[in-house]
C-alpha cells in the first residue's frame, strides 16, 4: 500500500484562511473607522491641559495680588487681549505685570519693574482668551476673563477680585 504524504494545505483550507483573515481585516477597518468618528466629536478636555492651568493659575494670583488694572503701560493699553496690572511701588520700584493674548494660541506675561524688563513667560497651545476690567454694581472691580476654543465656544467664564489691602 502507498503512504500519501501531506505536503501542504488544499485549496478549500487555503480560501478558508483567506476568507477568515479578509473578515478580521474588515472588522478591524470598521473599529478603525467608528474610533476616528468619536475622536473627532471628542474635544480636548481644556481643564487638565497643564499650559491652560499655569495661565489661569498665574493671572489669578496676579489679580489677587494687584492693586489697580491700568489703562496702558509703555507700548501696551488695555483691550480685550491685553491687561495691565499694577503690583504696587512707586516710580523705579514700581512692579507692572502684562499679560499679552494678541497672538492666537499664545499667552505672553511680562513683569516689569520701573520701566525695566524683569521677566517673561510664554504659554503656547492655550485657547484664546479675553479680558476685560469688571465693574461691580455695588462697588469695587475685578478682572472679567473668558477663554474660548477654536470653534468660539465658551470654555472658561470667570471674574477674579483683587484683595482689598
Amino acid at each position: 500500500m502507498k503512504s500519501r504524504s501531506t505536503r501542504g494545505y488544499s485549496a478549500v483550507e487555503m480560501v478558508v484562511a483567506i476568507a477568515v483573515f479578509a473578515v478580521l481585516i474588515l472588522i478591524m477597518a470598521f473599529l478603525e473607522h467608528q474610533l476616528a468618528q468619536v475622536e473627532r466629536r471628542v474635544e480636548l478636555d481644556w481643564f487638565t491641559h497643564p499650559e491652560l492651568l499655569s495661565v489661569v493659575a498665574r493671572l489669578r494670583s496676579d489679580v489677587l495680588g494687584s492693586e489697580a488694572v491700568m489703562g496702558s503701560f509703555g507700548d501696551w493699553s488695555e483691550d480685550a487681549s491685553t491687561l495691565i496690572l499694577s503690583m504696587g511701588g512707586t516710580g523705579l520700584q514700581r512692579r507692572v505685570v502684562v499679560y499679552d493674548f494678541s497672538e492666537p494660541r499664545v499667552a505672553r506675561r511680562y513683569l516689569f519693574k520701573g520701566t525695566s524688563l524683569e521677566s517673561s513667560w510664554t504659554a503656547n497651545g492655550v485657547p484664546r482668551f479675553e479680558v476685560d476690567a469688571y465693574l461691580f454694581s455695588t462697588s469695587g472691580s475685578g478682572v472679567s476673563l473668558r477663554a474660548y476654543d477654536d470653534d468660539g465656544r465658551l470654555l472658561i467664564d470667570r471674574i477674579i477680585v483683587p484683595r482689598k489691602g
